[in-house]
């Protein structure tokens, strides 16, 4: 699994929770189309979980023949599995049977990434398969002031979360995540019908001691939400931050924690890519 050298190829899930528009430049089928131009993906799965029903066969983008595309409405859940209970969030989570690839690109419908953007994350992953590799990324700190953990989405030269919204991982993750990780755990994600990205990081930082690794892309990378969309403000993010021991920060003399304050160390590549990692992780 983590341990072997990742294939040359990725699956990506699309969690479509928004209730997609079926014009032809509604931003799910101009996501679906520029990940198919991409030269690694093997399979595009759709996790449709929105009150409507998903648009007709003929309403989708043409493929190419050889790239298969799924659309999941409410996966089977012969087995009682609450994270394929119908309109559950972890959906994008589960060890599905299509994904046969290491590499899982994991995007919400509203991404704006281009082909250019998807190929140059997935070349970064391939050189960390261990990690969340990602554009869109996140802090969370400690708030003396509330005697409590925060969270914040402003741009800054430190980060502690990458945002599963656009971010590759490992397929490995998904077991764990469904599998592995307390029923509490999931009861809180689907209780609140968010935070399951700061619960994923958690996860893989938790076992691998290291931090996510941020790609940097064009400042927005998100359509603006509809009306009625599902937003996830700093607000909302920072009630999930619940455990007394995050997998995420240093240690302090004491025993407390704090977020980490270093600097990332940052590696230009071509295309006017960059890649940040933090340069240290201790727990």
């Amino acid at each position: 699994m983590l341990g072997n050298k990742p294939g040359e190829q990725f699956t990506a899930i699309i969690y479509s929770q928004l209730g997609s528009s079926t014009m032809n430049t509604a931003p799910l089928f101009r996501l679906v189309r520029n990940v198919a131009h991409s030269q690694y993906v093997a399979r595009i799965v759709v996790i449709w979980s929105g009150e409507k029903s998903p648009p007709a066969k003929s309403r989708w983008p043409i493929l190419p023949v050889s790239l298969p595309l799924n659309v999941l409405q409410n996966p089977s859940n012969t087995n009682g599995d609450v994270l394929l209970q119908a309109h559950s969030i972890s959906q994008r989570f589960y060890p599905h049977s299509l994904i046969q690839t290491d590499s899982i690109l994991s995007l919400d419908e509203d991404c704006l990434l281009t082909t250019d953007e998807v190929d140059f994350a997935f070349q970064v992953w391939v050189s960390f398969p261990d990690r969340i590799v990602g554009y869109p990324a996140r802090s969370h700190y400690w708030d003396d002031a509330k005697g409590s953990w925060g969270y914040t989405s402003k741009w800054t030269n430190d980060y502690s979360i990458v945002l599963t919204g656009a971010a590759f991982y490992h397929r490995y993750y998904n077991f764990l995540y469904t599998h592995w990780l307390s029923p509490l755990l999931h009861k809180t994600v689907e209780q609140s019908q968010n935070c399951e990205d700061i619960l994923m990081n958690f996860l893989v930082s938790h076992v691998t001691r290291r931090p996510p690794v941020k790609v940097t892309q064009r400042k927005q990378y998100k359509e603006q939400p509809p009306g009625g969309a599902r937003l996830a403000p700093a607000s909302a993010a920072g009630v999930c931050l619940l455990t007394k021991r995050m997998p995420i920060m240093d240690k302090d003399e004491g025993g407390g924690g704090r977020v980490s304050n270093r600097r990332n160390s940052t590696c230009k590549t071509a295309g006017n890519h960059e890649v940040e990692e933090k340069t240290s992780l201790t727990i």
